[in-house]
């Protein structure tokens, strides 16, 4: 078998100390969230294995954007080696709390052979931002700021008719408009499949609110923007492409 390096995640559940002590017997070394996505587009392949109670993937679920599989507690190795069968294959392993990431990271380690094994700190709820069902504080910068916006019960309508109308107020999105979204998600997914690099530069065609979209996309990632649109839009959306860093082609 070839070995290959693997990633385990907890959710801090016991002591800390206890948990850097754990891993430091097995070998398990501890990664901050800031280089979390660092690895992931270095390794577009990588494959992340929920493995908790259902009470607390139902709390705190995974968006489906990361594709992860979803396993119950109390599963074997060999679940994981059935889905994932190709041990060349990076895996982020999810558990219930650090205690059990550190055993489960040390199981994979010694039973399939794994070279390495890391612990992320912050645990699940690094990837459950920006998941409708997932409330976190303050913003960390502009990606964790899009999505989760308010759903507003239309009053009138709904009196009217007896049902329940909500309006979805995607206006309160960081850039203005529900643009944002397939923005960052198209940036994010062609970070995983390895289809750009740091410094990068990225071209769109738009009228406007995916531009500005991908404009603060670009600011917060670290890309370059050239957008292409026609000179009939509006000036004002024009200055605001300028104003966020973006570089304007007008056609006729």
């Amino acid at each position: 078998m070839e070995r290959v390096e693997k990633l385990a995640i907890h959710m801090g559940a016991v002591p800390w100390k206890r948990v850097v002590a754990q891993a430091e017997k097995t070998g398990v070394s501890e990664v901050p969230e800031q280089d979390l996505h660092d690895m992931l587009r270095r390794n577009p392949a990588l494959r992340i294995i929920d493995i908790r109670e259902e009470s607390e993937v139902a709390r705190m679920p995974i968006p489906s954007w990361w594709n992860a599989i979803e396993l119950p507690r109390g599963c074997m190795e060999r679940d994981i080696g059935k889905h994932v069968p190709d041990l060349n294959t990076e895996l982020i392993l999810v558990c219930a709390g650090g205690q059990h990431s550190v055993q489960a990271a040390q199981r994979l380690t010694s039973i399939l052979n794994y070279a390495k094994v890391h612990s992320l700190k912050e645990g699940a709820k690094v990837l459950c931002r920006g998941h409708p069902m997932y409330r976190s504080g303050v913003s960390k910068g502009f990606q964790e700021a899009v999505g989760n916006t308010p759903l507003i019960r239309l009053n009138k309508i709904s009196d009217e008719t007896g049902c329940e109308i909500l309006g979805k107020a995607e206006y309160m999105n960081p850039g203005g408009s529900v643009k944002d979204r397939p923005a960052l998600h198209l940036i994010l997914d062609a970070e995983r499949r390895g289809l750009i690099q740091p410094g990068g530069t990225i071209t769109e065609a738009t009228s406007g609110n995916t531009g500005i979209g991908l404009a603060h996309v670009c600011n917060a990632r670290g890309y370059k923007l050239i957008t292409c649109m026609p000179s009939t839009m509006a000036k004002e959306k024009q200055d605001t492409l300028k104003r966020l860093g973006a570089e304007l082609v007008l056609t006729v």
